[in-house]
């Protein structure tokens, strides 16, 4: 019997749930909205609602369902399966615990895990990780997403904290004496609101997002040329920083930004010469699956981590 597992990615807006098997060939997968309208109990039933047609489909196909990887922003507890933090996009999400509720509901086993961490198991099992063992992943995107592998193993830390390089603190560019998280500086929206400072008021609609800026760039508007490039001074900056205390073999970029890195790429190779940064730099290949990919195969690794114990 063909054994497959169910990957889902929960996002603030969308779902993307899959049915995958142990070569990583993608059986189907849809997508589905998230109700955050009526918080937690929305957002449970929107997860719900996806998996239970997935479950139908390879039960009526006869194939093996081993188990359910869940995907999702914030501080997950993966040994409880409990949110332990969440972001703005998810209301009332912090506590809930999400493995054991989706156990009591369909009877299989559940993975959890934060999205940024199964994105790079993903991109480490089918992407651009593939074959790297000690890897650091960042994402830019609404925020600043991380996570690192080293030996192969995705690493969380005590309290399952590790990666989330975006809650750093560091000084604001152009506020003397006030400190912000990373992310607000080092991510599309972190672009626009630095971008901001530096323009009158009737300006600002302009630049309604990272990515217009971006494009902005590309353009040569000499209203943008400033924030790009300290933006990008920074990212290199701080993957210099990661490199000398992480020290991987592998630095992987993914999230939204990475659609526009043709015109980026270079500026930022530029900047990460002149930081002595040799190690390489790729970009993500699996674009907005990783997650869904990534939240498979932890259910895969667990049952071949029960299967090595017993051998």
């Amino acid at each position: 019997m063909s054994e497959l597992a169910l990957g889902l990615d929960l996002g603030g807006t969308k779902i993307r749930a899959g049915l995958i098997d142990q070569k990583g060939q993608l059986v189907i997968a849809n997508t589905y909205p998230t109700d955050i309208s009526n918080g937690r109990e929305g957002i449970m039933n929107s997860i719900i609602s996806a998996i239970a047609p997935l479950l139908t489909r390879a039960r009526r196909e006869g194939k093996l369902l081993m188990g359910i990887g869940i995907s999702a922003a914030g501080v997950i507890n993966v040994r409880s399966g409990t949110v332990i933090d969440a972001t703005d996009s998810l209301p009332q999400w912090r506590g809930t615990r999400l493995g054991y509720l989706l156990e009591e509901e369909f009877g299989l086993h559940v993975c959890t895990d934060n999205d940024v961490n199964c994105a790079l198991l993903g991109e480490q099992w089918l992407g651009g990780a593939k074959d790297y063992r000690d890897v650091v992943m960042l994402t830019l995107g609404t925020g600043l997403g991380g996570a690192m592998s080293s030996g192969g193993e995705l690493v969380h830390g005590a309290g399952f904290l590790a990666g989330h390089w975006g809650r750093m603190e560091v000084p604001h560019p152009y506020r003397p004496q006030h400190w912000v998280t990373l992310e607000s500086l080092l991510s599309g929206t972190g672009l626009r609101e630095t971008l901001l400072f530096q323009l009158p008021a009737q300006e600002h609609d302009n630049y309604p997002d990272g990515i217009s800026i971006i494009q902005a760039y590309a353009n040569r508007d000499p209203k943008v040329i400033v924030a790009v490039e300290d933006f990008f001074k920074l990212l290199a900056k701080t993957i210099a920083n990661i490199r000398w205390t992480v020290d991987p073999e592998l630095v992987l970029l993914g999230g939204g930004m990475i659609n526009s890195r043709d015109y980026w790429w270079d500026l930022l190779a530029r900047h990460l010469k002149e930081c002595s940064v040799m190690t390489p730099i790729r970009p993500a290949i699996l674009g907005n699956d990783a997650g869904m990919y990534g939240a498979a195969r932890m259910v895969f690794n667990h049952f071949e981590s029960i299967k090595h114990q017993q051998d």
